[in-house]
């Protein structure tokens, strides 16, 4: 490399190479950012913020569905619990499991946001989990509004049917909502909404947003959430607040639209509508193209962390970015 070479690289950037936050156990560096990231990254904000909105909806939707659901849910004398493979191997329920599921959950969406706060590219992976979640709670509504099935156990206390009175089953969605869908904030005393499970669809997408923004030097921090989603989905069937099939459903829904959503965002021809992209014949391409189309960039988001507050200035003004040359 001759000495004009070395003057433009230096133009760009100056920094010290350190063997630090790396997803392909390459090096890393502490640098001011390079040219052009702005224009391949965009943050476009506006964009986050209809993303959010999104996720609101689908929620709020999830959450009104289920006053309705909870009216047509049979009494326990009436169907009692379906028989579950789960259920027999263990026929009698722990009653504090579910508190540890809920409490995984809390731990993973905790550990979640600290590593979007931290990233450079924090606005466009919101906006990504934002409509991945938005859209598992719309395709949740569908699967619980069409078929209603029993309680899982003679545990739960369903809350008095309100037959159809507007002004209680609004109070009741307000304070599901205020209280995140929790059973450990006392929220939630409905029936019905079990398939497919909403606590297996966070223990699934945090983990998978943990895995796939944090570099590989941090496997520990990846185990160890994944031993939380892991051990979170085992708590709510020994729990027996859910059947198998809910859980099995929540997983195979949570992980296939995550993995699809970023393969096609991973790649600029997946971006296209074509005959040869059958990827772009489902419903919320559209709303895809509108969230990922100004990110020109084909591969993951490069592991870039920056410092989102003003001070202190040292770290505002400072950003890891990946090595250029591999192993350097």
């Amino acid at each position: 490399m001759d000495a004009s070479s070395n003057s433009n690289e230096q133009a760009r950037f100056t920094s010290v190479t350190i063997p630090l936050l790396n997803p392909d156990n390459e090096q890393s560096e502490f640098s001011a950012p390079a040219n052009g990231q702005e224009t391949k990254f965009p943050a476009e904000k506006f964009k986050t913020l209809v993303a959010l909105l999104y996720l609101f909806f689908g929620f709020v939707v999830s959450v009104s569905v289920l006053q309705i659901v909870h009216e047509r849910v049979p009494t326990m004398e009436s169907c009692p619990p379906l028989p579950d493979i789960a259920f027999d191997f263990v026929p009698r329920r722990i009653e504090w499991a579910f508190d540890v599921c809920e409490i995984n959950g809390m731990i993973l969406v905790g550990v979640c946001l600290l590593i979007l706060l931290l990233h450079k590219h924090r606005w466009i992976i919101a906006r990504r989990v934002f409509f991945i979640l938005g859209t598992l709670y719309i395709y949740r509504t569908i699967t619980m509004l069409v078929t209603t099935l029993p309680v899982p156990g003679a545990h739960f206390h369903c809350a008095p049917k309100v037959h159809g009175r507007i002004g209680m089953m609004v109070y009741r969605a307000v304070m599901l909502l205020a209280g995140g869908g929790l059973s450990v904030t006392g929220a939630h005393n409905l029936c019905g909404d079990y398939l497919f499970s909403g606590h297996t669809v966070i223990l699934v997408v945090t983990y998978l947003a943990i895995k796939e923004y944090t570099p590989l030097v941090l496997w520990q921090l990846r185990w160890l959430c994944w031993v939380l989603s892991a051990t979170g989905i085992v708590s709510i069937l020994l729990a027996h607040d859910h059947y198998t099939v809910d859980i099995v459903v929540a997983y195979l829904v949570a992980t296939r639209l995550f993995w699809t959503y970023h393969t096609m965002a991973s790649s600029t021809m997946l971006k296209q509508q074509s005959k040869s992209n059958h990827w772009s014949r489902t419903w919320w391409f559209k709303i895809f193209r509108y969230f990922e189309e100004n990110i020109r960039y084909n591969g993951t988001l490069p592991a870039e962390y920056d410092w989102p507050l003003p001070w202190p200035r040292i770290m505002k003004h400072s950003v890891i970015r990946r090595s250029p040359v591999k192993g350097v």
